[in-house]
């Protein structure tokens, strides 16, 4: 592409030289002429009504003794009638022009003014340019002793004007395209033939070898004695199984420590688990005895200051059983022990019977009768327990909790939504997550495994679980849990 452009610019150049060359010479043949005509002041030809007279001359005509009429031409008449007669026969137009002209047809246009000034200044000796599709090529006229008797005003060797010449180059410049095109086309045919030519080569000489070479090298095909020099390939070909070799014995190292690692991390999880069901449940009878007591004393009755921290002995007792029963309940979803077999349940029932047992006043509850699922019904027991513990948790003081349960297709859809503060758009993908917690507007920190539990629940009876929020306008969760048809009206 770089050679294109230097050579087409090239091209260019020396078309354009050759321009400048032939408008020189050309220039050249007129100011002898004219000079030939001012060193006789002026010539004469005979009137004859195709030439008119000059009407700047005082005497334009001149009559002889035989009553002849010729008329006067100066150098400037002269040059006017020979640029006439060379644009009608040749095509190509010359004239002058003058800053002060006397003639208006010798007023300069806006290429020979600057020319003009410029050779006033003695800043160029010629001016030259491509305009509207013509050669143009200006010279200055200065002023000779031979000119003094017509330009009075000047002194010799003033700039009095100058020599604008038009050289039409239209057909010239669209066979310099058509070159241009053509040299543009052959260029490109030859990268095509030297890439062409390059990748074959390349693909005979080093992309068949090498792939002959790898075939070789994990024995697949067998090379030649005739077709490379065997003893250097063979050499490199055990070179290429041998790191071969050691690729796939370090791959099937660190795939032994890696199911080592993760067997040992497996058995401390397992071991974790273990210790916490143990205490969970050692933890879980004196707890009850505990919450049994308080139960008892509250209603036995007493003064107001002793009802008044066993209310706050229940609600910690109560908060303790609740973290209590969700590391229970996340053992034995790690340790995957089935406590509890699957049965036709009544959701509907039993989602009243949860809601009843909160005593939150701002639940907006609409139950669709009669809706059955096959599952587990502790395990649906701690999934509703654990939405709406969230949604009492997070929601407005003046909120209100809705709480939908209908059919839907072969769904039933539990849903519920609370009017809080909503889920942080960077804490939305770990929600689910174990142990992941946010304290939002200082709530009471938890174990950071309601929703977890909830999940693998939902999971367990081969449901969905979701959510929508957004910050200040409050969060809703859906589940779908299949149905069981034939059970449910």
């Amino acid at each position: 592409m770089l050679a294109y452009v230097f050579i087409t610019k090239r091209y260019e150049e020396i078309v354009l030289n050759e321009l400048n060359s032939s408008a020189k010479m050309l220039a050249q043949q007129i100011l002898i002429t004219r000079k030939w005509v001012a060193l006789h002041t002026f010539v004469l030809v005979e009137k004859d009504g195709k030439i008119e007279p000059n009407p700047f001359l005082e005497e334009p005509y001149v009559e002889d003794k035989y009553g002849k009429i010729y008329v006067k031409m100066n150098p400037a008449f002269v040059t006017r009638e020979i640029a006439k007669l060379a644009e009608k026969e040749k095509g190509f137009y010359f004239r002058v022009v003058s800053l002060n002209a006397v003639n208006p047809k010798n007023t300069p246009d806006e290429f020979e003014k600057e020319a003009l000034l410029a050779f006033e200044r003695k800043n160029k000796g010629e001016f030259y340019s491509v305009k509207d599709r013509a050669f143009r090529y200006v010279i200055p006229l200065y002023t000779e002793e031979s000119c003094i008797s017509c330009h009075k005003n000047y002194k010799v060797g003033d700039v009095r004007g100058a020599l604008s010449i038009f050289l039409p180059s239209d057909e010239l410049f669209i066979k310099l395209k058509k070159t241009k095109l053509l040299f543009f086309i052959l260029l490109t045919l030859f990268h095509i033939v030297v890439f062409a030519g390059f990748w074959l080569f390349f693909d005979r000489f080093v992309i068949e070898p090498v792939h002959k070479l790898a075939l070789f090298a994990e024995g697949k095909e067998e090379l030649k004695d005739t077709e490379f020099n065997i003893e250097e390939l063979f050499v490199l070909s055990e070179k290429l199984r041998s790191a071969k070799l050691k690729d796939e014995r370090i791959k099937e190292i660190l795939k032994d420590e890696v199911e080592k690692a993760t067997n040992e991390l497996k058995a401390i999880n397992d071991k974790k688990s273990e210790f916490l069901l143990e205490v969970g449940h050692k933890l879980k009878t004196p707890l009850t005895v505990i919450s049994t007591s308080i139960d008892y004393l509250l209603m036995k009755g007493g003064c107001v200051e002793e009802s008044k921290y066993l209310e706050l002995l229940k609600k910690n007792v109560a908060i303790l059983k609740r973290a209590l029963n969700q590391i229970l309940k996340t053992a034995q979803i790690d340790m995957n022990i089935e406590d509890e077999s699957f049965e036709k349940v009544n959701l509907s029932k039993l989602l009243q019977e949860v809601l009843n047992a909160f005593s939150y006043e701002r639940i907006i509850s609409n139950i669709e009768d009669n809706l059955y699922v096959y599952g587990a019904k502790e395990k649906l027991v701690s999934l509703f327990e654990n939405l709406i513990h969230n949604a009492i948790k997070f929601n407005r003081t003046d909120g209100n909790i809705y709480i939908n349960l209908e059919k839907t297709g072969g769904y039933v859809l539990f849903r519920i939504r609370d009017e809080g503060l909503g889920i942080k758009e960077e804490d939305k993908p770990f929600i689910f997550d174990k142990f992941f917690y946010k304290n939002y507007n200082g709530k009471e920190k938890g174990t950071g495994l309601g929703l977890y539990i909830a999940k693998k629940v939902v999971e367990l009876h081969k449901g969905e679980i979701y959510f929508t929020s957004s910050e200040k306008e409050g969060t809703t969760f859906f589940v779908k849990l299949p149905l069981m048809e034939g059970l449910n009206g």
